[in-house]
């Protein structure tokens, strides 16, 4: 294992749960819901009580714009027992809250990686590089401007385009 790699799961899951924690007490402070949410989530309902994907049963009418937006409140309607439409509405706020902290949580892995954020930088670091450019050691190499790219972090070997590596 990499020396600072457990700093690097400790970070990620502080991120992770950072702006879980976040997206939750703001739906929670705020308990705000959109009435466009509703006129989907009739649809959804019926879904899962086996009515159809109708706005009103026995009629066929297209009520909602998009497959997954009616399916994820099926969903959270199934999940929630079919107890009630605010429970249908807790679970999928905590599925958008999951969706959140995922998205940002890889977005901070891609920017550790491709900048070098909270990673450090240069060779002759824990990435296994060394100052003659040994990206055979570091992950591969980038074929297109000669940087050697790691596994788990960047390693920046800068190679002259006129030289041979």
């Amino acid at each position: 294992m990499l020396k600072g790699a457990k700093s690097g799961w400790g970070l990620r899951a502080g991120i992770f749960l950072g702006v879980f924690f976040f997206a939750v007490g703001w739906v929670t402070y705020t308990d705000h819901a959109w009435e466009d949410y509703f006129i989907t989530y009739r649809a959804s309902k019926n879904l899962a009580e086996g009515n159809g994907l109708t706005d009103t049963v026995g009629e066929r009418v297209h009520s909602f714009t998009s497959p997954l937006g009616v399916l994820l409140p099926a969903t959270a309607y199934w999940i929630g027992g079919g107890e009630s439409d605010r429970s249908a509405l807790w679970v999928l706020r905590i599925m958008g809250a999951m969706a959140l902290t995922v998205a940002v949580t890889l977005g901070a892995m891609a920017a550790q990686r491709t900048l070098g954020w909270a990673s450090g930088w240069g060779s002759g670091d824990s990435t296994g590089c060394n100052a003659r450019g040994g990206y055979e050691d570091a992950g591969f190499r980038d074929q297109w401007d000669g940087d050697a790219i790691s596994a788990d972090r960047i390693c920046v070997v800068v190679v002259d385009v006129g030289s041979s590596p």
